[in-house]
């Protein structure tokens, strides 16, 4: 993501709790990247951005916090661009967890993926990153659930034959395996935004 924005003339910075992957960024991609606890942003106070973007919300210890520092950061017209997973509430969490009733446990196995790739520190609904969003300052201006051409949604194989479809029409019932947020400052915009869509 940092790169297409750099590439379309943004100036790009970010922060990592891994000095090799800081340096790895900033050595092969010439990226200002900070080191600091995971989502801890101090390295930017007094600094403003026109856009912060993140995909691990999913993984803070305290979202309020994290969420309290990107506002500061942004100018008031800026925005906050989050992805986390729709999980559990996803169509085809749903479909999977039916499954599981009807047959049992032994359909586990055949949902199997990586297990880091289940545990979060917190897991969102749309409801819910909504209601985080507005308690926070925050004025949701797009929400969509949708599919993301990535294997951790995908699966190989068969399984990728069988989830594609699924996922399409997850996401045209707002049940998409992830959650896309686009949010500004309350009252920053000059509009309220986009009329809210059907959450789960």
């Amino acid at each position: 993501g940092l790169q297409v924005a750099r590439a379309r003339g943004w100036r790009v910075a970010a922060v990592e709790f891994s000095p090799i992957l800081a340096d790895h960024a900033r050595t092969a991609l010439g990226i200002d990247v900070k080191v600091s606890d995971a989502w801890c942003l101090s390295p930017f106070l007094g600094r403003r951005f026109d856009v912060i973007l993140s995909q691990s919300l999913e993984h803070v210890l305290d979202p309020r916090d994290t969420l309290a520092q990107c506002r500061d950061l942004l100018w008031p017209n800026g925005l906050l661009m989050l992805e986390v997973p729709n999980q559990f509430h996803s169509l085809i969490d749903l479909l999977k967890l039916a499954v599981v009733r009807i047959v049992g446990d032994r359909a586990f196995r055949w949902f199997q993926r990586d297990i880091t790739f289940e545990f979060h520190t917190l897991y969102f609904t749309p409801a819910t990153l909504r209601a985080l969003l507005a308690y926070e300052g925050f004025e949701v201006l797009a929400l969509r659930t949708h599919l993301r051409a990535h294997p951790l949604y995908l699966g190989n194989g068969w399984r990728r034959w069988l989830q594609g479809p699924i996922h399409t029409v997850g996401r045209l019932l707002n049940r998409g395996p992830c959650i896309e947020v686009i949010a500004a400052r309350q009252g920053a915009r000059g509009h309220r935004g986009v009329p809210p869509e059907p959450t789960a």
